[in-house]
């Protein structure tokens, strides 16, 4: 009777067994769900009411009904370890019986399996479905098929023998088959178990016979292959990277298909031909292969993950020290050994790739081509081409390296680099060839050669390619590119940028996610090779029209606001903002194709826009928050920044650029205003935001001043860019810069301050008043000068500590941003000094002589002003010195230069003296390594800096030990003849005072003199001529009229140093003078002589007559 009912049953949905709609669709419909894609109602199949049927047998419309499925799992239980299951021992039921309820039993769970995969959950038939399932996971229906597709009775030493145990056992791996694809349950215990390892092993013992309940359709070993690829696709499209409920770890899942030559198996596989005439034995080994895709995908997808994870240290040392990263080191050592072996058998000796990648590959390119026409075949089942393009497309998209939707934005920004990047080079370079290569279709007379690639993205082979299809590209654009530059230009060329912006237009309407950050991301990475150059013989216009179409779109999406506060209207925003995150990114890169400028020039206001709505609460974001994809508020700023940089970099005489940005640089100032927290470390610092803006800042001030129809200078000035700069690296922060951002901010500066016009007062006081608030930042810059030229007589206490810290570390900075600080002091400084009203000199001199700290800074100053007089020296390609406008280096010369060196020869003075007031011997080394008295004497040759050049002189100078003083003075010839000249009017003439001046540096010459220093120096340099003529004319132009006895006065001082260059080397008491020297020297002084000599004859005339008298 049992018997019978169960026949009977069986006759009912046979036809879920027989007809290969019935279990044909539950890997696709695992793909769909687990990608959050619409699985496709499969109702009109033929095959729904053989489902319902079977459902009524486990759970009928009435709640009286009386389910038979425990009847049917007792009966295939009985016989198989009866007290494994508990409870008493049962008697073996008849094999005819078991294998009945078997097939009953397959068949209910392929129904059930059908309706949950592809139904909707508010559906009744749905819900009965769900309640099936339960009753089937009670009664632990997956633990006692596996057992018995496992068991030793079940095995045969020849697997195509149709017996009834093969019956039974193919009957229980369809249940576990159907089970396992909607039950969580199942898949955990399954792949706790290991039974992926086993199911592979019996599917490559029984591939080859055909299905023993089924028919020639269908391998006998199918649905074990399948069941393994199912258990695959779930732990690979699972959230957690757990396969069901339960704790079947996704790697554990790789490395157990790996033990049982998944690899090696997938290989033969996929190479097998298919003979298209013979119908059942071409489904079959076409199911074959498809089963063989799901299952090569998921594990690449895994293993690539798995991966990520590791490098994440999310899952790492995870079961026993097996982390993610250990499946991909397994199966590309795996694909390594294949490609061996295929080389060694022969292949490859044309030096292309032979392995199990090439092999899917070339298994794409032969059956793309022809999914639609045998989907259209004229048969009950037609041939599932499209099926197979579509895991093929899955497959060469995981081979590739595709990330999935959550991991779309990390690949992006190019943190995850795979160490088998290589083998996903190779296999997306393939992929690209396979796509883009122009194929004719025979069908259509005087068809065009055209690539495959953009109707399979536009839906003319089958909307269910779609999305694998554009996975696939972004897989090879991503990583196919890193290897072979020409990649990106192929998919563009291919004109596949037409479908991928319709798509991108239709997911943002439609909601579709996962669509929509593919279709970005490939028109990020594929739209800036899109160049009509770059098009050949082939019209780039529709590419063009759809990347430009697409900027609009993507800057409608930036403008776009999500209102609410509740928890859901929460993350819809977070999810909105990652997607204007992904836009910007687009944007960004599209601003490198000249052909997108226009388009990114309209788009210019919605960036603007975009980013003033990140500063507003309502965005839903704070400092710290991140939206759906990881991405913070900082990023997001960024990103805005970045693509806002680049639009305004182009050679654009548009106008409209610079009319946003009068209302963007306030958003600029407020970012570098950002305050930081005391208990945040060097490392803890994210200066991210602060770096672009000043990029941004640095283009607009340099590289965007041809949009900027006004005046940017006074435009910065106003807008408060250079307190917000100055305070910025002044500041706490300054010193936890990098050079990059040191150097930006100090270019903006000067580029400031070059732009501010002298001779305006308003602007000149405006820019003091900057300045004085901003004292630390001119002390930095001061402290920066001191210790880039390692200027610190005391080496345990650096001079500039007194000023603060240096902008950037001299020992790491280059020359050019040496330059640049220095020429920003610079210019500071002599604005500073040359306001008329006195106040500018006063800020300045209250920073540089550091007037606010108590004790003895003098070191500091002295050294500060030593090495800032030394920069100012070379007047030819000094840092100081403007080397474009010949109006600035005219000003420079006249003005600035002059008043700068005066007010630092008078901070001078003061500081050294105080220094020898204390008795510091710092001022000794300090007028020695510097040279101050040449530099004063090469001052005075100057009306304009005369006066602080002798006062210095006057106060370094005379206190020296007379050997100093030689060894300084005497040591160039230029400094020999500068203090001859000084001895007599000279060029200073109209100097104030000057005879007081010319008696200072006569005696210096007296003093050299008398050491004897002095003829040595005339004859070693040879100025004999310039040393009497000068020494004559300072006697003739004396007051005095005679040499008397004093030896301070000009005239003796004169007169000795003459006889000291005149006497002979060897014989003090005898001149060496030539005929012509006596006689200039008789014109030149003769006078002053004979005076002399006459006052000494009637001096001593008057004294002899006193004395007889």
């Amino acid at each position: 009777v049992a018997e019978m009912g169960c026949s009977f049953a069986t006759s009912l949905i046979s036809p879920l067994l027989t007809d290969p709609r019935g279990s044909g669709k539950g890997l696709k419909h695992c793909v769909a769900a687990g990608a959050g894609g619409e699985v496709t109602n499969d109702n009109n199949d033929g095959l729904s009411a053989y489902r319902q049927a079977a459902l009524s047998l486990v759970v009928g419309e009435g709640s009286g009904e009386v389910s038979c499925l425990p009847s049917l799992i007792q009966i295939i239980r009985s016989g198989v370890e009866e007290n494994a299951w508990g409870g008493h021992a049962t008697s073996p039921r008849s094999m005819k019986l078991r294998v009945a309820a078997g097939e009953c039993l397959a068949a209910i769970s392929l129904a059930i399996g059908h309706i949950l995969g592809a139904g909707v959950s508010s559906d009744s038939l749905y819900a009965r479905a769900r309640q099936a399932l339960q009753i089937m996971e009670q009664e632990q229906i997956y633990e006692v098929a596996y057992k018995l597709v496992t068991s030793d009775s079940a095995r045969s030493f020849d697997p195509s023998r149709n017996t009834p145990q093969a019956r039974l056992r193919e009957a229980s791996g369809l249940t576990l088959l159907a089970v396992s694809s909607c039950s969580d349950v199942a898949a955990s215990y399954l792949a706790s178990n290991k039974a992926i390892s086993n199911l592979l092993t019996i599917a490559a013992e029984s591939l080859d016979a055909p299905s023993a309940l089924r028919g020639e359709w269908a391998s006998r070993g199918l649905c074990y292959l399948e069941c393994s690829a199912m258990l695959l696709l779930r732990a690979w499209r699972s959230n957690n990277g757990n396969v069901g409920d339960g704790d079947g770890d996704s790697t554990m899942c790789v490395l157990d298909a790996l033990d049982a030559n998944a690899i090696g198996l997938a290989s033969n596989f996929l190479t097998r031909r298919v003979y298209i005439k013979q119908h059942d034995k071409a489904y079959s080994q076409m199911r074959i292969k498809i089963a063989t895709c799901y299952m090569l995908a998921a594990m690449f997808g895994i293993a690539l993950r798995g991966e990520r994870e590791e490098k994440d240290n999310v899952r790492a040392n995870s079961f026993g020290g097996r982390g993610g990263g250990a499946a991909a080191s397994r199966l590309y050592s795996a694909i390594d050994a294949d490609c061996a072996a295929a080389l060694a058998s022969g292949a490859g000796s044309d030096g292309s790739r032979t392995d199990l990648v090439a092999n899917s590959v070339s298994l794409l390119s032969a059956t793309l081509p022809y999914a639609h026409r045998f989907a259209n075949e004229e048969a009950d089942e037609p041939l599932p081409m499209m099926d197979l393009s579509e895991a093929c497309l899955l497959a060469v998209g995981s081979m590739c390296g595709a990330a999935e939707s959550e991991e779309i934005l990390s690949n992006l920004n190019g943190s995850q680099i795979s160490k088998y990047s290589h083998t996903q080079s190779d296999a997306s370079q393939l992929a690209c060839r396979a796509l883009t290569t122009p194929v004719k279709d025979n069908r259509t007379p005087n068809a065009i050669a055209a690539p495959l690639l953009p109707s399979v993205l536009v839906g003319a082979l089958g909307e269910s390619l779609v999305h694998p299809a554009l996975r696939l590209t972004l897989a090879i654009a991503q990583n196919g590119s890193s290897h072979d530059d020409n990649v990106l230009g192929e998919l563009a060329r291919s004109g596949m940028l037409v479908p991928v912006g319709d798509i991108l237009q239709h997911s943002l309407s439609s909601g579709e996610r996962d669509m929509f950050s593919m279709a970005i991301a490939i028109v990020r990475f594929c739209g800036p090779s899109c160049t009509a150059a770059n098009y050949a013989d082939r019209s780039s216009s529709g590419s063009i029209a759809s990347l430009q179409n697409s900027i609009r779109t993507l800057s409608y999406v930036l403008m776009i606001i999500e209102n609410g506060g509740d928890t859901m209207n929460l993350h819809r925003r977070k999810t909105l903002l990652a997607l204007k995150y992904e836009s910007l990114l687009a944007l960004e890169a599209l601003s490198s194709n000249e052909a997108m400028h226009s388009a990114l020039v309209d788009a210019f206001p919605s960036l603007t826009e975009f980013l003033m709505q990140l500063d507003n609460v309502s965005s839903g974001m704070d400092d710290s928050s991140t939206t759906t994809n990881g991405v913070c508020k900082d990023d997001m700023v960024c990103a805005a920044l970045k693509t806002i940089r680049s639009i305004i970099s182009f050679p654009s005489s548009s106008s409209s650029p610079s009319v946003a940005l009068n209302g963007m640089i306030s958003s600029l100032v407020k970012i570098l205003n950002r305050s930081y927290d005391e208990n945040e470390t060097d490392s803890s610092i994210d200066n991210r935001k602060q770096e672009v803006s000043l990029e941004l800042l640095h283009t607009i001030a340099l590289g965007g001043t041809n949009n900027m129809e006004h005046n940017v200078g006074s435009s910065l000035l106003s807008s408060g860019v250079l307190d917000a700069v100055m305070s910025f690296l002044g500041g706490e922060t300054g010193t936890k810069l990098s050079d990059k951002m040191t150097s930006l901010g100090l270019d903006i500066v000067d580029f400031v301050i070059s732009d501010i016009n002298p001779t305006n007062p308003a602007t000149v006081r405006q820019f003091i008043d900057s300045v004085a608030s901003h004292e630390p930042f001119l002390r930095a810059l001061i402290a920066t000068m001191i210790a880039a030229k390692g200027g610190s007589p005391d080496k345990e206490t650096p001079a500039y500590s007194l000023y603060g810290k240096p902008l950037f570390r001299p020992n790491t900075a280059d020359y050019d941003l040496y330059h640049t600080a220095t020429s920003a002091l610079c210019n500071i400084s002599s604005l500073l000094c040359i306001d008329v009203s006195g106040s500018g000199k006063e800020h300045f001199l209250h920073a540089f002589m550091l007037k606010d700290l108590r004790g003895a800074v003098s070191e500091a100053v002295s050294l500060a002003s030593c090495i800032f007089l030394e920069m100012l020296m070379d007047e030819v390609n000094g840092v100081c010195v403007p080397q474009s406008n010949p109006a600035d280096q005219s000003f420079f010369f006249d003005v600035k230069l002059p008043i700068m060196r005066s007010c630092l020869m008078e901070v001078l003075a003061l500081s050294l003296e105080e220094c020898m007031t204390s008795g510091n011997n710092i001022s000794r080394k300090l007028i020695c390594d510097f040279k101050i008295p040449q530099m004063c004497l090469s001052f005075c040759q100057s009306n304009k800096v005369f006066q602080a050049a002798f006062e210095l002189y006057e106060t370094a100078v005379p206190p020296l030990p007379i050997d100093v003083i030689g060894d300084l003075l005497l040591s160039d010839k230029s400094s020999l003849v500068a203090l001859f000249d000084l001895v007599t009017a000279g060029k200073n003439h109209s100097v104030q005072d000057f005879e007081h001046k010319k008696q200072t540096f006569a005696h210096t010459l007296g003093s050299l003199a008398k050491a004897g220093f002095l003829s040595a120096a005339v004859e070693r340099f040879g100025v004999r001529n310039n040393a009497i003529a000068a020494l004559s004319a300072a006697m003739q132009g004396s007051d005095d009229g005679i040499i008397d006895d004093n030896e301070d006065s000009l005239p003796r001082i004169c007169v000795e140093s003459l006889a000291a260059i005149l006497c002979k080397k060897n014989q003090k008491d005898e001149l060496d003078i030539t005929a012509l020297e006596a006689r200039a020297m008789a014109t030149a002084i003769g006078k002053i002589l004979s005076s002399t000599v006459l006052n000494r004859f009637f001096t001593q005339a008057s004294l002899e007559t006193t004395f007889h008298h």
